[in-house]
């Protein structure tokens, strides 16, 4: 109250000394600006699940309680960053097990889930497991769980995993399955934990709106095992059934339905209407136009006729030179299509391919794109070859660089060819208009 503050306020102007006061809050914004002038002010700030478990385990030790490290990390992440609802939770810990710390009862005490069954299904997600993954969550099912609080662990568990994967030593190893998330990091792609990442997250949000949790839970899950575009850079191959057919249709049925359709779906355009709102100089621009047709179509097919098509490349030919011809006709995608695009070729030494990838460019490249590639190589050249790795700086165009520049080339010749076209030049000025350059597109 006020009046407890101006009593207080005598005594913090001239304190005993032999005195010091230490005052604590969590609403420092309510006390008076008098009371906080003269005080020093020290904001301390929440310890996390790593400190609090590390020094629940030295009590519990000076204690002789015996304890689990699962519980403990389980206690650490409940009490928020405070070291005082942490000493509370493992007091109540205590009596719920007996005199003892595990983290089934520590979970069942804070009405939380097991952190293995969310590691589980985790697990599950990796291996790309439908039967696995439903199982797992039949198996979580039986604790009656919060599915929104499950999905947070599993959020927790792919940022954890991220962690692994971009900065190892920044993870605490006691942390809890530490064995089973290393696993995760090395089988996992950076990729698709981001992609495990943002679906969770987004499914998250939309649990409310399903009939249930359970099944907006595994609906989110299934979302993420069918999104997942590629292993190793390679997509996955989904075989499905073929459709059946009433063998009561007949095909010249089906025929007719089809055509019918297609052509309802398209709205049926007067061209004589259209051509005598046109003026004069326009439709004789656009006669002008179809007459040529023919001839461009012959000119074409003879250009892409005389196009020379990239010969094959033994591997005691394989130079940094004609990498990028090698690039072209490796039939990768994805990051490991992406990676390999930035990559240049070094040297090689017996059956090994030294590349260096632009520092710029390897936010997606992890150990696996090395296995990747070097089995598209193996399979391009016919022979056995290792694939070796390193970030560096690209001294030379990389097969990205050459593509960019060679489209940037193309687009440049394609606006100039239209800029001295003799009809666009006549539309330009009839209709007082530009060539919008961003529209233009080269025709490969």
């Amino acid at each position: 109250s006020k009046s407890s503050f101006a009593a207080l306020l005598k005594t913090l102007e001239e304190p005993p000394s032999h005195v010091k006061f230490l005052f604590a809050t969590t609403d420092p914004q309510k006390l008076p600006i008098t009371v906080l002038s003269r005080c020093l002010q020290f904001n301390l700030k929440n310890l996390s699940p790593a400190r609090i478990a590390e020094h629940l385990q030295f009590v519990l030790g000076e204690e002789k309680i015996p304890f689990d490290e699962g519980g403990i990390w389980a206690i650490g992440r409940a009490a928020d960053g405070s070291m005082r609802d942490a000493l509370s939770l493992t007091d109540q810990a205590i009596g719920h097990g007996g005199g003892q710390i595990n983290e089934a009862d520590v979970s069942a005490m804070l009405g939380t889930i097991e952190r293995r069954f969310v590691v589980d299904i985790c697990l599950a997600l990796a291996s790309q497991s439908g039967v696995a993954l439903l199982s797992s969550i039949a198996k979580m099912a039986e604790q009656s769980p919060d599915y929104e609080a499950a999905m947070a662990d599993i959020l927790s568990v792919w940022h954890q995993v991220a962690i692994l994967q971009t900065v190892p030593e920044a993870l605490d190893k006691g942390l809890s399955h530490f064995v089973e998330l290393v696993a995760l990091a090395d089988a996992v792609s950076r990729e698709d934990v981001q992609l495990f990442y943002q679906i969770c997250l987004l499914g998250r949000k939309d649990l409310y709106m399903a009939p249930d949790q359970r099944s907006g839970f595994e609906m989110t899950l299934l979302r993420a095992l069918a999104f997942r575009p590629a292993t190793n850079g390679r997509p996955v191959v989904v075989s499905s059934p073929a459709p059946e057919v009433d063998p009561l249709v007949k095909k010249s049925d089906a025929t007719e339905v089809s055509v019918a359709s297609n052509q309802s779906s398209h709205p049926v355009i007067n061209n004589d209407n259209i051509a005598n709102e046109m003026p004069g100089e326009v439709l004789q621009i656009l006669e002008n136009e179809e007459e040529s047709v023919e001839e461009d179509d012959v000119s074409c097919l003879a250009l892409s006729g005389d196009s020379d098509l990239l010969v094959p490349i033994e591997l005691d030919d394989f130079t940094p030179e004609n990498w990028v011809d090698v690039r072209r006709q490796l039939t990768i995608g994805a990051s490991l299509g992406e990676v390999a695009s930035h990559c240049l070729y070094q040297s090689r030494q017996d059956n090994e391919l030294i590349f260096v990838i632009d520092d710029q460019e390897n936010s997606l490249y992890d150990k696996s794109h090395q296995l990747g590639l070097g089995a598209a190589l193996t399979a391009y050249f016919g022979q056995e070859v290792n694939v070796s790795i390193s970030a560096g700086l690209a001294e030379a165009e990389t097969p990205r660089a050459v593509d960019r520049r060679e489209t940037a080339e193309r687009h440049a010749e394609a606006v100039d060819m239209l800029n001295q076209d003799p009809d666009v030049k006549r539309f330009k000025q009839v209709f007082d208009g530009v060539l919008d350059e961003r529209s233009v597109q080269p025709i490969d």
